[in-house]
């Protein structure tokens, strides 16, 4: 029994050693990362609790999450007047495709759901400036779908030409800028009023 119970300690010995040897999952290296991909800061846990966005980037989709936020409540957000007063979709949509736009809304009262019409139904002269700093690629995908949770909300980029970075205060930034235009209607404001994203169907 004891030459048994020495081979047993040996063999368990072992184990552990060749245990030992295996890198923790948090210690294990990193992927390597696709130079096209956006800038990322953080890896591992860090990281997948920000949406692989790096700190800096999280802290300017937080801000732009806050300012359409706040544009939905009835605040200015630094808006014109007349652009943090939201209009009506029928007002907002292309002449051309108002009667149909009416028809799907009709349909949708019907049915007592939400109407969600598409992008297309809108003019990009409907769009207002809102998000005035820049967002990466993710941090933007991230807020797009933040903004589109909500009936007939949109998101458009505006890279921003020599002229308009002189305009907007980033003369002196040689990298590209590229700020981000919205699109609410009033009948989004009154859903945010009564209700969330979720009771909607769509997630933020």
């Amino acid at each position: 029994m004891d030459t048994y119970t020495s081979e047993m300690d040996d063999a368990l010995a072992c184990v552990d050693a060749l245990i030992s040897k295996i890198p923790p999952e948090d210690t294990a290296p990193p992927l390597a990362r696709d130079e096209n991909a956006p800038p990322v800061v953080e890896t591992g846990k860090a990281a997948r609790r920000r949406g692989g966005l790096s700190s800096e980037a999280q802290g300017q989709l937080d801000a732009a999450k806050a300012a359409f936020d706040e544009l939905l409540a009835g605040r200015q957000v630094g808006l014109r007047l007349e652009q943090a007063d939201l209009h009506r979709m029928q007002d907002l949509v292309s002449l051309d495709r108002l009667d149909e736009l009416r028809a799907l809304q009709a349909d949708a009262r019907e049915r007592d759901e939400p109407f969600f019409p598409l992008k297309s139904f809108f003019p990009p002269d409907g769009y207002d400036l809102l998000v005035k700093h820049h967002l990466t690629s993710a941090a933007y995908s991230l807020f797009d779908k933040h903004v589109r949770a909500w009936p007939g909300c949109f998101t458009a980029r505006l890279e921003l030409d020599p002229d308009a970075k002189k305009k907007h205060g980033f003369e002196h930034c040689r990298t590209k800028v590229v700020l981000t235009k919205v699109l609410a209607p009033l009948e989004a404001r009154e859903a945010a009023t009564r209700t969330s994203p979720r009771t909607l169907g769509r997630s933020a």
